[in-house]
């Protein structure tokens, strides 16, 4: 949505900050005031006022700073499901998931992250995705996910940016398809509409998790987005908890044109 794009360092949290310059001209910028991200009231209160005032399409809600809310209120994600429902409708995005396959899709975060500069807190080795993927298609064979979900066999999608020898091993797991520098749009729909979504700490992954209807694997964070991971590792009994809810949920999940 930017025309010209500038970075800037934040120092209070130590990492890169989007700072838009121009928007494409069509787009109407609402400018939305710092708030307390740990009072969940204003924030709530203060965003649906902001919606219900410019309810029009084509409109940016943009925050006027680095913001650290903790939270995603129920309203607000109803608000997002509908308005890209309405969207897709309008302008569908091919989806090339197979519906007989369980399709995982893992978002790594690379381009503005780096594991030597001063974004390394976002930065997740190549290793550590590498381990919860093997060890996630070892849980779901141990629990027969091909006749329990009736699924024929899965496939791994990574999502991200770079070439594919930038991911070290990750390259050599079976049945592994990259998809690098994509349309951003697409990466959003592939990745909020797989069975099983592995992201990253990242507000993309976040948003793309609102979409998720299986089961979701993220980096040990405050949010509670699903199976918590830390250091390549994720607990057996979390991801049965996350499992037994979500069975049914992956069934009918289908990711539609």
């Amino acid at each position: 949505m930017c025309v010209n794009r500038k970075l800037k360092t934040t120092a209070v949290y130590n990492y890169l900050s989007d700072g838009c310059v121009e928007y494409i001209p069509c787009l109407k910028i609402v400018r939305v005031p710092k708030m307390n991200g740990k009072d969940s009231r204003e924030v709530n209160s203060t965003l649906q006022e902001f919606m219900s005032q410019y309810p029009e399409c084509n409109t940016v809600f943009q925050l006027t700073t680095d913001q650290m809310v903790s939270f995603q209120p129920q309203s607000i994600q109803k608000f997002v499901l509908q308005s890209y429902s309405e969207a897709r409708q309008k302008y569908p995005i091919y989806c090339y998931f197979k519906p007989t396959t369980l399709n995982i899709a893992v978002h790594i975060r690379r381009g503005d992250v780096s594991a030597t500069k001063n974004t390394e807190a976002r930065y997740m080795p190549n290793e550590h995705y590498y381990s919860i993927i093997n060890k996630l298609i070892k849980v779901l064979e141990n629990r027969d996910y091909k006749s329990v979900l009736e699924k024929e066999d899965y496939e791994i999608h990574i999502y991200s940016e770079g070439k594919p020898e930038d991911f070290g091993e990750i390259q050599n797991i079976t049945k592994v398809q990259f998809h690098l520098n994509n349309d951003l749009f697409e990466t959003l729909h592939h990745m909020g509409h797989s069975d099983i979504f592995i992201g990253s700490f990242s507000g993309f992954s976040t948003f793309a998790n609102m979409f998720v209807k299986g089961i979701s694997i993220f980096p040990y964070i405050t949010l509670q987005l699903g199976v918590p991971f830390a250091g390549g590792d994720f607990k057996e009994e979390d991801f049965d908890q996350w499992w037994n809810k979500k069975i049914d949920g992956i069934k009918t999940n289908r990711c539609e044109n």
